[in-house]
């Protein structure tokens, strides 16, 4: 029995030394199935920066940072935040010079306007003028091949109606012309305008009683111009992911499933791609409705939670338009999406399109010349890595040390990737709380078993010798 008693509590000592044993040290690349590679640090910046793509905010609750150290892997300390927004991007002013001014018979102006080089596109035309309670056309001509002037523009309009309304337009568009001379025409540029100050006489007689006339006078104005501006727009691309005015990406959500449910609602599921997003946009075919919608994202055990309800609208009768297809939201990362549009007994309203608006994140992380950073993601299973130290990194950020921006590779196969290392371990028998306390309490009592049989067999031999 005392064989027993110490086998048991060798077992027992050896079983909680391997549930407390620590993980062995290191990175392991072995749960993520794809890496990108940064290339050899060269620069001694210290501090370094990575633009955060979808393909990494996909996998951003597992994207880890490392770099060999001999034969092992070494993880690297990283922290993530916005990005600053950038001021409006890509206008500026196009130097130029004003040759001539000329008014015509008809009562036009003509300004001919050069570059010191040829237009790169389409430009913005700014007329700077204090005058209000105005309409003038507006005509632009390039010179050709024969020495004419050919027009490019013919039927633009600036005015102010600000007698009437709050509405003041002195801006026109430009198209492409190629061309370092352009001819501006601005059609009546000395007009004749009723007075707004008004005389009213009045006149007494005998015979006639009280007379009342009222005259005003008509003034010759010209159209006072001070300044005219040549804005380049030079916007992104559209044939990449736009971006807004703050530098936020925006990008198209796979629709997973679009379904008309029997109490008038209609269920849309959004592939959400663990994207930050906090605005949605869609786009209908539709016109004339007003629907309530509830945006909701997965809670717990299965179920639906809603993270926010508006209206989405649509007018377009005559010449009366307006619409409200835009949805702001609270930062948020989730998987999968899902809106509810109630439709009631009305017919369903469908959605051909929904982007998403996420804003701009970044990676920043220290390292030293020589240093070879390899991103890797695409880990299903939740790592439990411990928190590295970043005191170093935000230490930086905090004092505006300058960054360099880096570039990561396109994703590749991992070639230390291995299946089973992705799969999420379930807890063991040994890592259960009331597993381990009844292999404790059973121990306890086989010992308290043996040391009662020792002493009564220890009682029993005084007996047994006489």
């Amino acid at each position: 029995m005392n064989r027993f008693a110490l086998t048991l509590g060798v077992l027992l000592a050896g079983s909680i030394g391997i549930a407390e044993e620590p993980a062995p040290a290191g990175f392991d690349p072995a749960p993520f199935p794809q890496l990108r590679e940064i290339g050899e640090i060269q620069s001694e910046a210290g501090l370094f920066r990575i633009a955060l793509d979808a393909g990494m905010h996909r996998s951003f609750h597992t994207l880890r940072l490392a770099k060999k150290k001999g034969e092992t892997w070494q993880e690297m300390p990283m922290v993530s935040r916005h990005v600053q927004a950038p001021q409006k991007r890509g206008d500026f002013l196009v130097p130029h010079r004003i040759e001539s001014l000329d008014e015509t018979p008809d009562g036009s102006l003509e300004i001919v306007v050069s570059f010191d080089s040829p237009l790169p596109g389409p430009i913005r035309l700014e007329i700077d003028t204090p005058l209000s309670d105005f309409e003038k056309g507006i005509s632009i001509a390039v010179p050709g091949a024969d020495g004419t002037w050919k027009e490019a523009l013919s039927d633009s309009v600036i005015f102010d109606h600000r007698r009437f309304l709050d509405f003041r337009h002195t801006s026109i568009q430009v198209p492409e012309v190629n061309s370092r001379t352009i001819r501006l025409r601005i059609a009546e540029a000395t007009d004749l305008q009723r007075s707004r100050l008004r005389e009213i006489t009045r006149t007494v007689g005998d015979a006639s009683g009280l007379t009342v006339t009222e005259s005003s006078a008509v003034e010759t104005r010209a159209f006072r111009i001070d300044g005219l501006r040549f804005v380049l727009s030079q916007g992104q691309s559209e044939d990449t992911h736009p971006l807004d005015a703050r530098g936020r990406e925006i990008l198209p959500l796979p629709i997973a499933s679009q379904t008309n449910l029997p109490d008038g609602i209609t269920e849309i599921l959004l592939d959400g791609g663990n994207l930050p997003i906090d605005h949605l946009f869609l786009k209908t075919d539709d016109r004339n409705f007003r629907r309530s919608v509830s945006v909701q994202v997965p809670g717990a055990d299965d179920s639906w939670r809603t993270i926010h309800q508006t209206h989405l609208h649509r007018f377009e009768v005559g010449d009366f338009h307006d619409e409200s297809l835009s949805i702001p939201l609270p930062e948020t990362r989730t998987e999968r999406w899902r809106l509810l549009i109630e439709n009631g007994a009305n017919a369903p309203v469908t959605f051909s399109a929904i982007n998403a608006r996420i804003p701009a994140y970044e990676l920043l992380f220290l390292a030293d010349p020589g240093d070879r950073p390899v991103l890797f993601l695409g880990a299903t299973a939740p790592l439990t890595n411990a928190p590295l130290d970043t005191a170093a990194i935000r230490a930086a950020i905090s004092r505006k040390v300058p960054t360099e921006t880096v570039v990561p590779a396109e994703a590749q196969p991992n070639p230390n990737y291995r299946a089973e290392a992705a799969e999420p371990e379930g807890p063991g028998f040994l890592d259960s709380k009331p597993a381990l306390w009844s292999i404790i309490a059973l121990s306890v009592a086989i010992l308290i078993a043996v040391l009662y049989q020792a002493m009564r067999k220890i009682e029993e031999k005084p007996e047994a010798a006489e």
